[in-house]
């Protein structure tokens, strides 16, 4: 059994996996405290990172999640007025996605509190431990 700072790899291991779970718990309670599903969170958070619009099949990439998880949080969205699906200039069998003026109104007032405490957080990190906690990530 290796050891590093005195701690087991499995010790590591382990501990990885709470901090992962503490993530996790941590997205799933703001989205709770939104009204929102985790999902629907995440649709609102990543049209906030590109206000342009993104596809289905974009959200579900960044999300390594099922189409069909998304395609629902989608279609409830829609139904509340909050997204607009136009055609993808890209694609024409794509549809993008994009915040309509409520949505928008809507994610300024919750998500985006939440990509705001995010960049708060990562600036006190800072951009050289952010880049090399990415690049450990990537090689695990």
């Amino acid at each position: 059994m290796e050891e590093n700072n005195n701690m087991s790899i499995e010790e590591l291991f382990s501990r990885m996996g709470r901090q992962e779970s503490l993530f996790e718990a941590m997205y799933r309670d703001a989205a709770a405290r939104f009204g929102l599903s985790t999902c629907e969170m995440w649709i609102y958070y990543f049209l906030l990172m590109q206000p342009s619009g993104q596809t289905q099949q974009d959200i579900c990439s960044q999300m390594s999640i099922k189409k069909q998880t998304v395609n629902s949080a989608v279609a409830k969205l829609m139904k509340g007025g909050m997204i607009a699906l136009t055609d993808s200039s890209e694609d024409s069998r794509s549809k993008t996605l994009s915040l309509t003026e409520k949505g928008q109104a809507f994610a300024n007032s919750t998500v985006n509190n939440l990509l705001e405490a995010e960049l708060r957080a990562a600036q006190k990190f800072g951009s050289k431990k952010l880049e090399r906690l990415c690049k450990l990530q990537e090689e695990y």
